[in-house]
């Protein structure tokens, strides 16, 4: 699905930018540092935003089929993410006697 937001950014890319550019003596490398990537940031964040949250998306499954606790070779990212800021706030804020 990630490759519908890459074409709809490159056809958002107007072609009179790459011939302006090509008149101006900019090559292929050029072109692609100068116009392609700026104009494709928008797209990579959109893009980067949603396999994260996809990625969250997969915890379900993977705890119905391993249980509550799973072993660790299939750690997930909410799993680290959970047992990596439990362990960060103890040492960090270490509870008073």
């Amino acid at each position: 699905m990630t490759w519908y937001f890459w074409i709809a950014g490159l056809s958002a890319i107007p072609n009179n930018i790459y011939e302006a550019a090509r008149v101006d003596g900019a090559g292929e490398w050029m072109c692609f540092w100068r116009i392609t990537l700026p104009n494709l940031l928008p797209s990579l964040y959109t893009i980067a935003v949603l396999s994260l949250l996809n990625g969250f998306k997969v915890f379900r499954e993977a705890y119905l089929v391993a249980g509550d606790y799973p072993q660790e070779k299939m750690y997930l990212l909410q799993h680290l993410l959970t047992t990596g800021t439990e362990i960060w706030i103890l040492t960090k804020w270490p509870r008073p006697q």
